[in-house]
């Protein structure tokens, strides 16, 4: 994604009181973490149950959708949840199975990171990934983020950062387990430590923690989650 003056704007009109915890001393990407908060108002949320329900409504509607969705949903429930899968083997198996969905833009399957005038980025929750068959980096983060939620993870960052080799902003997600931290990347087809040298050109700008069952209201939660499909809809935010 582009850097329009990203911080600037972004901060501005969405993120009302960002601060960083004085008493939390974790950093990612060897940098500080940074939280976010999104100001949610009525109008907004209305909005965003609407993109719900027609995304839902346009799955259910085609075939490809549908069945998309009922294997990622037989993955959960089959070998991905077993007790006997270690954390790491639940990251590496949702890493492995998003990596086959496309990169889209603008409805176009697109495998290059081609730069398109500013527009409305839309952050999609898990069912409307499904039903686009793919979508943006944050996308791609998010919808790993409810899978592993799903799987019993619960330290999970969707990460906005600036990749320094590249010239752009991007959108990760951070999943820590036994005090480890890794990155699943739509960029890679692994999963790596957030200290590998395939990421050391990542700055972080900011994160939002993936926690859907905290109490509304928590300037941390409840932004991607199951409990309620938030997603960021922005005119002034140019991601990939």
């Amino acid at each position: 994604m582009k850097i329009i003056s990203m911080m600037a704007i972004m901060l501005c009109l969405f993120f009302a009181g960002t601060t960083a915890s004085a008493s939390e001393d974790r950093t990612l990407l060897g940098s500080p973490l940074i939280p976010a908060r999104l100001e949610r108002d009525g109008s907004f949320e209305a909005l965003l149950d609407h993109q719900r329900l027609m995304a839902s409504q346009a799955c259910m509607a085609r075939e490809s959708c549908a069945g998309k969705t009922a294997l990622w949903l037989n993955a959960l429930q089959g070998t991905w949840g077993t007790d006997n899968n270690h954390a790491l083997d639940k990251l590496i198996a949702v890493q492995d199975y998003f990596s086959t969905s496309a990169y889209k833009r603008n409805g176009v399957t697109v495998w290059a990171y081609e730069r398109e005038p500013l527009g409305t980025d839309v952050w999609k929750d898990a069912q409307k990934f499904l039903q686009d068959e793919g979508g943006d980096c944050e996308d791609f983060a998010i919808v790993k983020a409810a899978a592993l939620y799903a799987l019993g993870i619960r330290d999970l960052k969707v990460v906005v950062l600036r990749d320094e080799a590249a010239g752009d902003n991007h959108a990760v997600l951070a999943a820590t387990v036994d005090n480890v931290t890794y990155i699943l990347d739509n960029k890679l087809t692994t999963v790596v430590h957030d200290d590998s040298l395939l990421v050391r050109t990542y700055q972080p700008l900011f994160y939002l923690d993936y926690a859907p069952d905290a109490a509304e209201g928590d300037s941390k939660g409840g932004l991607f989650g199951l409990r309620r499909p938030y997603s960021l809809v922005s005119g002034t935010l140019d991601t990939p």
